[in-house]
């Protein structure tokens, strides 16, 4: 097996234990012995268990923000790439991608390289939230005195009720919770008309 070919199968098992598991809980051990190799391998690989974490977290956050640019990019308007947005941010039974965030900012006090990885992935989210909402304010769909501040407050918001649906800490529906979620984008920025 190429090196390179040990490296994507080595992320795999990890992708697979962080799933069961949970970020925090994944450790070159159980790596390596659920890829049937030696921790040593694991370590030549990878350095590190957060360089591992990292790689991991990158790999998979990278290509959701990937999807999600695609996804809005095909948004006839400023106003519906941001309802494709926030779409996208709506929580499944079973968010793999959002749980990883979560398990990411809970590590991140404690692990300076996932915190930097962490750190810019979220300024690339937050850039993509930018990018739409100064292309409608130049449109005219949005009147936004701040689009930088507009869009860390958007992102916080969705992530704020990402974290208390998939948490079941609301009491409310999440077609409820949609809606207020539209509510406030369309609130803060202004937005002329619904998509």
């Amino acid at each position: 097996m190429s090196e390179q070919d040990r490296r994507r199968e080595l992320l795999g098992v990890a992708a697979e234990l962080a799933r069961e598991r949970g970020l925090a809980r994944v450790t070159g051990r159980d790596v390596a012995a659920r890829a049937g190799v030696s921790v040593g391998l694991v370590q030549y690989h990878f350095g590190s268990v957060e360089e591992l974490l990292v790689e991991l977290f990158e790999r998979e956050q990278g290509q959701d923000l990937a999807n999600a640019r695609a996804a809005m990019s095909r948004a006839k308007s400023p106003a519906k790439a941001m309802q494709r947005l926030a779409d996208w941010f709506v929580p499944g039974p079973e968010d793999w991608r959002y749980r990883l965030w979560v398990d990411a900012w809970s590590l991140a006090p404690h692990l300076p390289l996932l915190r930097a990885a962490a750190r810019r992935l979220n300024l690339q989210w937050r850039d993509l939230f930018l990018e739409v909402i100064a292309r409608g304010g130049e449109s005219g769909d949005f009147d936004v005195p701040d689009p930088k501040a507009a869009a860390w407050r958007v992102m916080s918001l969705l992530d704020a009720m990402h974290i208390q649906l998939s948490g079941k800490q609301l009491d409310a529906s999440p077609r409820t919770v949609r809606r207020w979620v539209e509510d406030a984008i369309a609130a803060e920025l202004g937005l002329r008309a619904r998509p």
